[in-house]
Parts: C-alpha cells; sequence; structure tokens
C-alpha cells in the first residue's frame, strides 16, 4: 500500500538493502535509547540502581554506556536525567564520537555541537581534560548548549559561534567531529496511517554547505590528526558526494573503522556519479540493522 511515507524513502528503494524490512523498521516510534554518562557515574551501579527502580534495561552493540530503555518512555523526568547520570541519545548518533576516539588531554574540535550529546559524550572520554571546543553557530541554540554541559558535570569544554565553514585557523585539533547539518532524513518515520513524521523541509544548497564545512575542518587538522563526518540522512548527495568531494580537494583518506557494530559499507555511485573506491569504507546504518535512526559516517586522515 502506497502512503507518504513509502512514496518519500521510495527514491532509495535500489540503495537501502532489505527495503521491505527497512519500511518495516520505521513504524512507530524508535525505542527509547540512553548513555551512561561515566564523568559522574560508574555504569555497573547505575545499571544496578536503575533496575531497582523497575526500568527495564537491554545492552546495545555499543558497550556498556548505551542501553535501550523501552520503559523509560520519558527519560527526561526521570531522577537519573535530572542528576546527570544519563543522556537520551539515539544509538546512531553515539557512534561517530565512539569512531572518533577521542583520549584524555587531547585538543578536539566538535564544529557543530548543539545541542551537546557527542560532546558530552566526547568529555566523558577524556576524563574532563584536554579540551572541547564545542563550536555552535546559532547562539540561539547556546542555552540548551550550556545546560547539558552543566547537567552532564562538563568542565574541559569552551563555546565558540563561529559558521563552521569560517573557523578561523589559527589553531590545529588532534580530533575533529562534523556532525553536518543536513536534511535529517535518516529521522523520518511513519506514522499510524503511513504519514511522514520526523523530517523538516530541506534547506537550500545542503551539500554546497557541507562541502565547505568538511574542507574548513579538514585544514584544521593535526598532520597525524582524525577527522569523523556525520550526518543523519541517507542522501548520497550529502554522504558520499561530500566526502569525494574532499578526497578531490585534500590529501585526506577515508580509512576502515573496526568496530563491532551492525552497518552497511558507502556506496561507489548514484544517479550517474562515481564517487572514490575509499568511500566504500564509510558507513551507512539503517533502522533495520539497528534499533536507531538513519546515520552516515566516514573516518578521515591525512594521505
Amino acid at each position: 500500500m502506497k502512503t507518504l511515507a513509502t512514496e518519500f524513502f521510495k527514491k532509495y528503494k535500489d540503495l537501502i538493502p532489505d527495503y521491505e524490512a527497512f519500511l518495516d523498521s520505521i513504524r512507530g516510534e524508535i525505542p527509547t535509547s540512553i548513555r551512561f554518562n561515566t564523568l559522574l557515574c560508574d555504569p555497573f551501579r547505575l545499571a544496578e540502581a536503575m533496575r531497582s527502580s523497575g526500568i527495564e534495561l537491554h545492552p546495545t552493540p555499543l558497550g556498556p554506556d548505551f542501553w535501550i530503555a523501552p520503559s523509560l518512555a520519558k527519560p527526561g523526568n526521570s531522577i537519573f536525567h535530572l542528576c546527570g547520570y544519563i543522556y537520551c541519545q539515539n544509538l546512531s548518533s553515539g557512534i561517530p564520537a565512539i569512531v572518533l576516539g577521542p583520549r584524555p588531554g587531547e585538543v578536539v574540535l566538535d564544529m557543530c555541537a548543539a545541542p551537546g550529546g557527542k560532546t558530552t559524550q566526547m568529555a566523558a572520554f577524556m576524563k574532563n581534560t584536554g579540551r572541547i571546543v564545542a563550536n555552535e553557530p546559532s547562539p540561539a541554540r547556546h542555552p540548551g548548549l550550556v545546560a547539558n554541559l552543566r547537567r552532564l558535570g562538563v568542565t574541559n569544554t569552551i563555546i565558540t559561534a563561529y559558521s563552521g565553514q569560517d573557523f578561523p585557523l589559527r589553531v590545529r585539533f588532534e580530533r575533529i567531529l562534523v556532525d553536518a547539518p543536513c536534511s535529517g532524513e535518516g529521522n523520518g518515520r511513519m506514522g499510524p496511517s503511513g504519514e511522514l513524521m520526523g523530517t523538516s523541509p530541506r534547506p537550500k544548497d545542503l551539500h554546497g554547505l557541507q562541502v565547505r564545512i568538511l574542507l574548513r575542518a579538514f585544514d584544521l587538522l593535526e598532520e597525524e590528526g582524525t577527522l569523523v563526518y556525520s550526518t543523519c540522512t541517507y542522501d548520497p548527495m550529502e554522504n558520499e558526494a561530500v566526502v569525494d568531494a574532499l578526497l578531490k580537494a585534500r590529501p585526506a583518506r577515508v580509512v576502515p573503522i573496526q568496530l563491532d557494530i551492525p552497518h552497511d559499507q558507502g556506496i561507489e555511485a548514484w544517479k550517474g556519479l562515481s564517487f572514490s573506491e575509499e568511500v566504500c569504507n564509510a558507513w551507512r546504518i539503517y533502522p533495520h540493522r539497528l534499533q536507531s535512526v538513519g546515520f552516515f559516517l566516514a573516518k578521515i586522515c591525512r594521505r
């Protein structure tokens, strides 16, 4: 049966593996997933405390910090959330920071930081040492970002408000995360009547903006540094085509991601366009592979 949702995603029918399983997976709400904030708590003791409070927890492929909590319908109302012990975060959105792998003492740039999920996740990896520059171009989003940093006990982070493509070149970073502005198609869900939910109108010239941001991020990278580019969309023009533009313009390479998390590889061609075979090292995350939203990410280093 044709619905608004099925019509919207039909353009990706030949792109998404097991397409019918994909359509089944986007029906209804996404299961609640949470991240334990290791800056303020021990994950094993927190899991025990939450289960003692009647909260059902299921493990995920992302490790002991991420859990599916199907009985926690409104995590923001939980005392565990109020105390900063948990952060409500989709599993897919937790993968880029894991791939980037920031370590204690490093200097890190989160180029598109709000609302702060990945920033606070990286601060936990770094044990509140080193320095994170959380750049958020929109000042209207700063209060939410600041609130999350404070609630989760993050102390190694400063906030800037540059346009990503114009970020000053005065400092180089050991690790950079570009969770780029995108069309957000990966958040799209199918409602009870087949209606499309969770997406908004596509901004103009996203591809051009994403390329400019990624080029500036690469220019800010230390010689031995690591860069992760990610989006929450399926569109190859916002994903593989953007990474391919970087490979053509800079001495960059896309390296394999060594994690045991369900995924599909990047693609080499789309609608008559051909991309570098290195782009196949990128990951595509689909809802029927992982109980989450759609995502794309690529791990990039210098040649």
